[in-house]
């Protein structure tokens, strides 16, 4: 019953606010017709306001029949379980736990030098400065339940910088670059010198008193070389070959880095690291360009990027079990390759854009455990039970346009000086990523893996545009149109638990070997075939209609089961039933042919307002910018 504040309140989550800022300035110098340099400044704030709405006013103000009043409930915050009477229906309490009034600002320094120094030698080098001040307070406050609350607090300021030089040789079409950059990251502050099982400090034996007893070193800085290579060797005046190599490092989310999580009674919860080592990527690109008619450029890569390092979470337990926490480590790994096929049109009066394809599969895993036990025999007991495996690569293949249709300025009659039908922009964006592969594994059925993959992602965006000019006015008229046609696409955001998710599933009619690899044994998996995939949907105004699966007559029950329309299909037979005139006949077949094609039967997520996240959006509006002479 407590689940119901989800459907019939606003209040179950709590209000977010985010206030943004952004202050910037860049200087550019011209020092000769050769070189210049650029200086760039830049400061990022966010201020974050996570909590609960407005309380709820308990006094019985609404007269709901004579003489028989209420308060504003299920409206309105209140942090005390109540429950309504009869039914049991939660009505307050476990709501809007998440808290969080965290800012940060990053402040970014930036100084690039260019100079040519000869026909064939471009010669960049400069630096970046970053500079972040981090004052993060976030986590979740249940007055219900508080062994479940959490809490992170902590103000950090790290710093950033790289130094890189590059080299640009050109020289009879061939094009080389050769760049090394080096980078210092330096988490500017102490950390804890703990044992992973050091009760004193992850069990509640923790106070904040005790805060001087554990010992802290100073977080050394990180340096990294990274080097740059990339080669374009022309084949033909139509057509090179391009090689790209690099080195690159990646930034955890410092609410990662610096976690110092405790739930009830200071119990540790979640134990970040600001000294690992940042997660590398060594990236390799062979690519092959061919422009056709002067208009069209044919672009094929195949890419390989290798990952080590990543952060991940590892869970340690001590032999007592009073110290149970997740610690961030760096033994994942990830390995993706790919390979990309892009046609462009970039000139054109009519028409420009392209069309782009990728065919890309993941490869990931561990070195190491996902769990560590201070007792060896435990620690025995979990390798048997749950052997190291690597995830196999599944294929993603992704298509994606963007297509710009646009009229010449002088385009059709002018009037009053303007060309009403020149000038015109109409850009259309769509892609489609097929559908992520998941386990939906009820019985358990060994060796069972990807068995599942939802329905693919589409989308078609339209903004069109058209300036007119007067007297040192421009005024641009645009119309944004998200997801032009409205498209459905599924959100898993929308169960509310684990049983909502499995009647999803269960109701739909998944192909007949689906099906029959989700038997366990010789009991078979009691689902309908069809060709449903999750992501599927009942459609919009169509009332539930169930439809049981059971496998032989003597299994329907004796009665009608509910008030509401439903029917049974018989396995056996493949015959659909109903309950009529105190018996069970062969359904309608009409009516059981409407059913199965608005597909009445698929029990749909009872969040019903996360169900598609992507309704069809209109913007429209005027720009006007103005000259000044």
């Amino acid at each position: 019953h407590t689940l119901s504040w989800r459907l019939y309140t606003n209040d179950y989550w709590a209000r977010t606010s985010i206030f943004s800022n952004i202050f910037s300035a860049r200087f550019t110098h011209m020092l000769s017709p050769r070189s210049y340099y650029e200086v760039f400044l830049e400061r990022v704030g966010k201020n974050y306001r996570t909590g609960p709405g407005a309380a709820r006013d308990t006094s019985r103000i609404h007269e709901i029949v004579p003489d028989f009043n209420v308060d504003e409930s299920p409206f309105g915050y209140q942090k005390f379980p109540v429950f309504a009477i009869g039914d049991g229906m939660g009505m307050g309490g476990s709501v809007s736990t998440s808290r969080d009034t965290s800012s940060f600002a990053t402040w970014t320094a930036r100084f690039n030098y260019f100079s040519q120094i000869n026909q064939q030698n471009e010669i960049s080098t400069g630096f970046e400065f970053v500079y972040d001040q981090f004052d993060l307070r976030f986590g979740a406050i249940n007055w219900a339940l508080p062994e479940g609350n959490t809490w992170t607090e902590f103000s950090r300021s790290p710093i950033r910088g790289t130094i890189y030089a590059q080299d640009k040789l050109e020289t009879r079409g061939f094009v080389g670059i050769l760049g090394l950059n080096l980078e210092y990251i330096n988490p500017n502050g102490e950390w804890y010198v703990v044992d992973p099982y050091d009760a004193d400090f992850l069990s509640s034996a923790y106070s904040p008193d005790r805060e001087s007893e554990f010992s802290t070193e100073t977080a050394k800085p990180h340096y990294y070389w990274s080097p740059r290579l990339g080669i374009s060797h022309p084949i033909t005046v139509n057509s090179k070959l391009y090689f790209n190599y690099g080195h690159y490092r990646q930034m955890p989310n410092s609410d990662r880095l610096y976690r110092i999580q405790r739930g009830s009674g200071y119990v540790l919860d979640r134990l970040g690291d600001p000294t690992l080592p940042l997660a590398r990527t060594i990236s390799y690109e062979l690519g092959y360009d061919q422009a056709i008619a002067d208009q069209y450029l044919i672009h094929v890569a195949a890419y390989y990027k290798d990952i080590s390092d990543q952060q991940d979470w590892t869970r340690y337990i001590n032999i007592k079990g009073n110290v149970n926490y997740f610690r961030l480590t760096n033994n994942s790994y990830e390995d993706i390759r790919g390979l990309e096929i892009d046609l462009s049109k970039n000139v054109g009066r009519w028409l420009t854009g392209n069309i782009n394809y990728e065919f890309r599969v993941n490869s990931d895993g561990e070195f190491g455990f996902p769990r560590h036990y201070e007792n060896p025999a435990e620690q025995r007991d979990y390798l048997r039970d749950n052997p190291p495996e690597q995830e196999k690569p599944v294929p993603r293949p992704r298509f994606k346009a963007n297509l710009a249709f646009h009229t010449p300025y002088n385009f059709g009659p002018s009037i009053a000086g303007q060309n009403l039908l020149g000038g015109w922009l109409v850009n259309v964006l769509t892609w489609w990523t097929s559908g992520s592969w998941f386990d939906w594994n009820p019985h358990k059925v060994k060796g069972l893996k990807d068995n599942m993959q939802w329905r693919p992602y589409k989308n078609i965006d339209l903004k069109a545009s058209k300036t007119f000019q007067f007297a040192g006015i421009n005024a641009a008229f645009f119309l944004d149109i998200y997801n032009v046609f409205n498209i459905k696409n599924f959100s898993r955001e929308s169960f509310y638990d684990g049983f909502d998710y499995d009647y999803y599933m269960y109701s739909l009619h998944l192909e007949e070997g689906v099906i029959e690899k989700l038997s366990r044994g010789e009991t078979q998996h009691p689902g309908i075939s069809g060709n449903d995939r999750p992501g599927d949907y009942r459609q919009s105004g169509v009332e539930f209609v169930p439809i049981e699966w059971v496998p032989v007559a003597e299994n329907l029950p004796e009665e009608k089961p509910a008030e509401r329309e439903m029917y049974y299909y018989l396995a056996d037979t493949e015959d659909y039933m109903e309950f009529v005139d105190g018996e069970w006949v062969p359904a309608d077949s009409k009516r059981i042919d409407e059913i199965l094609e608005t597909k009445a039967y698929i029990d749909m997520p009872n969040q019903t307002y996360f169900t598609f996240l992507n309704p069809r959006a209109i913007f429209f509006g005027i720009r006007l910018n103005f000259s000044l002479k």
